[in-house]
């Protein structure tokens, strides 16, 4: 399996597990634990562990803490073959570069829409909002920024429009805010603006969008942005209630009611908005009107389980294969059929397998010892009453066909020497070639 398939398969094992867990015990996880396990899952889409493990296992096997004694080629594996000077590779390493090209293609123009679209609706924001006059507010997002300990730069916009509060921006936050009467309301909404700030949820929100877009074949992908959208609200809601008592929690589920009740205008896109939609409130009161609840000891071990279950995925990618000095054609070996398949064992003498499987076939059915002498098999004993001597080799069986291909099959035997009686049979590789090189 490739990379970008194995990735997406160790994200989406750990989004399942992690719904399963919301389903099964929804409160298992404090609301701003489970975001963070969401943003784990898009790392896992980002990170190429797959390769990482690869280089792992390549460290191991040069230090000598590991051997491999199995080497298997199949016709779905991608595989470069160097031979005479020349690179060849098989079908399935070019549909894999197809594949990647046309991912990494479709990444970068999203990328570059996403952040053009972002730069627009800066400007936008600039041009139909202004900044804030009222000292007091100005006042009241410091003493905030500070307590939340965000060093970098916010800024505070106001509008004559039915907005609903929202964030834009990373680096240069800006807060855009309505007119509220009341003071308190116009606290809570900012706190919940800079925690989206502080987790830096503009920047989670531009790197999803982009990884949708990469990842445009898998759909547990596309599943991912509405519950990276509701988590990263409840998770602010949880942080700006946490100290509140019921009549405050009670007042700050009514500021979610009157702007979802108004006809607000709603930020969307590369924006963080205090109401992402109407159909989220009735969950979002439901969770701030209970008591906040800290992530016990077996929920971090169950979330640490989760994530070695995921990371375990890991296992079924299969690198490019790289094969080197093989005295075989390299577009023979390379056109191998999909479902056959070259398994290669490292015996007792491995050196006598790899100098020999790929020579030039004397017999359709032969022998050749570990010496270089080559001989006609045969299954039967010669002698009757012989005193077998046996020596240790392979054993080829080479059938040409009418259009050209053959087919080829090497065992380890031994042989006897005095009656040419072969026995001890155990396969080695069993191959077929569209043209044949063995005459």
């Amino acid at each position: 399996m490739s990379c970008l398939l194995t990735m997406s398969m160790m994200s989406s094992v750990l989004f399942l597990l992690l719904a399963v867990t919301e389903a099964v015990r929804p409160e298992m996880f404090s609301r701003k634990y489970r975001y963070r396990m969401l943003k784990a899952v898009l790392a896992l889409l980002l990170v190429p562990l797959p390769l990482f493990w690869d280089l792992v296992q390549k460290t191991l096997l040069h230090a000598g803490v590991y051997q491999k004694n199995v080497f298997v080629y199949t016709g779905t594996e991608p595989t470069i073959l160097y031979a005479h000077g020349m690179a060849y590779k098989n079908t399935a390493y070019q549909v894999d570069i197809m594949i990647r090209s046309l991912c990494f293609g479709i990444g970068m123009l999203s990328f570059l829409y996403h952040l053009f679209q972002y730069f627009s609706a800066r400007k936008q924001i600039s041009h139909t909002f202004y900044s804030c006059p009222d000292q007091d507010l100005l006042d009241l997002l410091q003493i905030w920024k500070k307590k939340m300990k965000i060093r970098r730069k916010v800024y505070i916009y106001t509008s004559d429009f039915k907005i609903s509060p929202f964030t834009i921006g990373v680096f240069k936050p800006i807060i855009v805010v309505p007119r509220l009467t009341e003071k308190s309301q116009l606290e809570m909404a900012v706190c919940h603006e800079l925690c989206h700030i502080k987790a830096f949820d503009g920047a989670v929100k531009f790197l999803y969008k982009v990884l949708r877009d990469f990842y445009w074949y898998h759909p547990v992908v596309w599943l991912i942005g509405n519950e990276l959208d509701q988590a990263s609200e409840l998770a602010c809601d949880e942080q700006v209630t946490r100290y509140m008592d019921k009549a405050g929690r009670r007042k700050y589920g009514n500021l979610l009611i009157d702007i979802a009740s108004e006809d607000f205008i709603y930020a969307h896109g590369c924006m963080d908005s205090f109401i992402e939609d109407k159909q989220t409130i009735e969950k979002r009161l439901r969770f701030i009107m209970k008591e906040t609840r800290n992530t016990s000891v077996f929920a971090v071990f169950v979330s640490m389980v989760m994530a070695v279950c995921s990371a375990a995925a890991v296992i079924v990618y299969k690198p490019v294969s790289i094969l080197k000095e093989t005295p075989c054609e390299g577009e023979t070996f390379g056109s191998l059929e999909a479902g056959m398949s070259v398994v290669i064992e490292t015996g007792e003498d491995p050196a006598a397998f790899s100098q020999g499987a790929f020579e030039k076939i004397m017999y359709p059915y032969e022998f050749s010892d570990s010496d270089g002498n080559t001989y006609q098999a045969d299954t039967v004993c010669g002698y009757k009453d012989c005193v077998h001597h046996y020596v240790y080799g392979i054993c080829k069986e080479h059938v040409k066909k009418a259009d050209g291909s053959c087919w080829l099959k090497a065992d380890s035997a031994k042989r006897c020497f005095n009656c040419g009686y072969i026995t001890d049979k155990a396969p080695l590789t069993e191959s077929r070639y569209p043209v044949c090189i063995h005459e």
